[in-house]
């Protein structure tokens, strides 16, 4: 990516990041896009700024990004589509195709729009892939920083923001989770505690609380997913003899 459009880039996070604190006094922590790998000579040069992305707008940012993309129907699309691009590529970098044939899919058509085939191998296929997602990351984020001013400066949406924001803070995550596990008589290692609450921060930062919802009941929901989730045990399929 040129300086120039790094700079921009850089920019429009920080209009998020302002417009965010002026409408609902969150402070966001801003990704350091300045030590992403933009110059792709690789296969791990690319999952490496995928991996970056991932992380900064599906997990750090993702309330942030759904409730703007919810408020604003001129940026809707663009949003929408970039988090399913990250998250289709993230996922086929991650996880088994067979479980993942979705998201594999995705991905797949992408490389092939970006490089010209689905298995990436040139030095010059993976620059062209870094290019398109580093183009995709840049117009996201563009689109991203017009919503937060354009709802930061409507006061009923404004208003509306700070609410949502306000009770997504007002519940205790590990202290409902623990709660929960012990109304369900689970118990769980510190490194499964640990997989699980980030599971849990995961899907919370996903689940679409609105106004009128109950925050806690809500959390409560998601941390049964995935406590529930977590105690389920592979079926005993041996009866059925080998499935060719």
């Amino acid at each position: 990516m040129p300086p120039a459009d790094l700079d921009a880039l850089a920019a429009d996070i920080a209009g998020v990041v302002r417009s965010t604190a002026a409408a609902t006094g969150e402070a966001l922590t801003p990704p350091d896009v300045r030590a992403w790998t933009f110059d792709v000579l690789s296969g791990p040069d690319f999952r490496a700024l995928v991996s970056a992305c991932y992380t900064w707008w599906k997990e750090a940012w993702s309330s942030e990004v759904q409730t703007l993309a919810g408020f604003s129907q001129k940026h809707r699309g663009t949003l929408r589509d970039f988090t399913t691009t990250v998250n289709s590529l993230r996922t086929s970098h991650q996880h088994n195709r067979d479980l993942n044939a979705t998201a594999f899919a995705h991905a797949s058509a992408w490389t092939v729009k970006a490089c010209g085939t689905a298995s990436p191998a040139e030095l010059s296929e993976w620059r062209a892939c870094g290019d398109k997602f580093g183009d995709e990351i840049a117009a996201a984020t563009a689109a991203l920083a017009a919503a937060a001013a354009a709802v930061a400066a409507d006061p009923a949406l404004a208003k509306q923001w700070a609410s949502l924001t306000a009770a997504r803070k007002s519940v205790d995550l590990v202290a409902t989770a623990d709660v929960v596990m012990e109304d369900l008589r689970r118990s769980y290692s510190p490194s499964q505690l640990e997989y699980m609450r980030r599971q849990i921060e995961g899907q919370w930062k996903r689940r679409r609380v609105t106004a009128a919802d109950d925050a806690q009941a809500a959390l409560e929901a998601v941390v049964e997913k995935v406590v529930i989730g977590a105690a389920l045990t592979p079926l005993e399929c041996g009866g059925f003899g080998k499935v060719e």
